[in-house]
């Protein structure tokens, strides 16, 4: 008799706490499974996107992920000023504060005489699709040196405060 009191007592305790436990790793598994899901499908969004205005395909780009991209800015800085995204390398998404809201890569800018690799910060608006692509000034150079990476920021990212 006392052998079938404790196991009763056993299943009274241990089974519902054995089953909240595997039901907090299940949660736990769907969120961090939705986090993954959420961060890759910003990597490739920005990826495409950084791919067409690689290839010089600014209003494809601007009509795939609208403002505050100035197609037309772009084509402009791209024939006149003969500045362009020449490569892109090392995207990656970042979850913080609750959410996937800011990618960040490194972009190489060829202009008229050299190149220019520098960071960004690129942020997601709805969808997980590039809002504003902000290319951080290198710090080796003084910030307005380069004015085409200036004209970049007022055009992509809306300011030139980088």
């Amino acid at each position: 008799m006392k052998k079938s009191a404790g196991i009763a007592i056993w299943r009274l305790l241990w089974l519902p706490c054995a089953a909240a436990l595997l039901l907090w790793v299940l949660l736990f598994a769907a969120y961090y499974g939705h986090v993954a899901y959420q961060k890759a499908q910003a990597v490739r969004h920005t990826t495409v996107f950084l791919q067409e205005l690689q290839q010089a395909e600014f209003h494809q780009a601007a009509k795939h992920y609208g403002e505050p991209l100035d197609g037309e800015g772009l084509r402009l800085l791209h024939e006149r000023e003969a500045f362009k995204l020449a490569d892109y390398d090392h995207v990656r998404a970042e979850f913080d504060d609750g959410c996937v809201c800011v990618v960040h890569a490194e972009l190489t800018f060829e202009t008229k005489a050299k190149m220019v690799e520098t960071d960004a910060i690129i942020t997601l608006r709805k969808g997980r699709k590039p809002g504003q692509v902000c290319a951080i000034t290198p710090s080796a150079l003084k910030r307005g040196e380069i004015p085409e990476l200036d004209a970049w920021n007022r055009i992509v990212c809306g300011h030139d405060g980088f």
